[in-house]
């Protein structure tokens, strides 16, 4: 595993990984940044919430134009800015491990710092290791954004 300052799409690795919502809303954090970037992830994770097939657990997978693959995990329910926990622990594993499944030996994936903490409300000790159980048998990149003045 290895760590990284930056923008989680410099990584050069095959998967992008990151919790979602099962409410069809991806306005903040990474997923925001991941809606301006790749429009199309967007408008699969929408299309996904309108026919009624998002369900805790799962785990979509958008194909990109740059080739890089988006994976939309679905770890919280719904979502709020009141210092909840929304964060589901189980279910977030559950994609996690769907994620992992389909994966090959040779692919590389990223996780953004706090993962499922800052909007979700989880605890980065328990994500953190989740994501080292489930994927200690691929390149994984860990990526934080700079503070300010870094």
């Amino acid at each position: 595993m290895k760590f990284y300052t930056g923008n989680i799409f410099d990584s050069k690795t095959k998967f992008i990984a990151h919790q979602v919502n099962c409410m069809g809303v991806m306005n903040s954090g990474i997923a925001k940044q991941i809606r301006q970037k790749y429009p199309n992830v967007f408008e699969e994770y929408f299309n996904h919430y309108m026919r009624g097939t998002k369900e805790l657990g799962d785990c979509l997978n958008v194909l990109c134009p740059d080739g890089r693959i988006i994976s939309n995990l679905y770890g919280q329910y719904s979502y709020g800015y009141d210092n909840k926990v929304y964060t589901n622990y189980e279910f977030l594993r559950e994609a996690m491990r769907k994620l992992a499944s389909i994966m090959k030996p040779d692919d590389s994936i990223s996780f953004p710092y706090k993962m499922s903490c800052d909007r979700g409300g989880g605890n980065w000790k328990i994500v953190f290791e989740n994501i080292s159980d489930i994927f200690k048998n691929f390149n994984v990149e860990i990526w934080r954004l700079p503070k300010i003045g870094e």
